[in-house]
């Protein structure tokens, strides 16, 4: 999994600035993100976890690092489906 570089984009929240924290350390895997009770994918990730679990895609304003791409799971489906036997791509869970 290739990610841009991430670099911060500037008034990025707290719960961003997590976000970017987990992805500087877990490159090559797409990060599923604890907020409340869904686990979000942002970006790159949310574009090959969008497609490869069939979850809905959308996107939110551009921002430095251009079109922020997000997708969600919800918890309780996640605990159920947590897409790591069978995988194709390396899954890191933050949260």
């Amino acid at each position: 999994m290739t990610s841009p570089a991430f670099s911060e984009p500037a008034g990025a929240t707290p719960a961003m600035r997590q976000y970017f924290d987990a992805k500087r350390q877990h490159r090559d895997a797409i990060v599923f993100f604890r907020m409340g009770d869904f686990y979000e994918m942002f970006y790159e990730d949310a574009l090959t976890a969008a497609r490869a679990l069939e979850l809905t895609l959308t996107s939110r304003s551009k921002d430095a690092s251009g079109t922020r791409f997000a997708c969600a799971m919800n918890r309780k489906r996640a605990a159920t489906k947590r897409p790591s036997r069978g995988c194709p791509f390396r899954c890191v869970w933050i949260g």
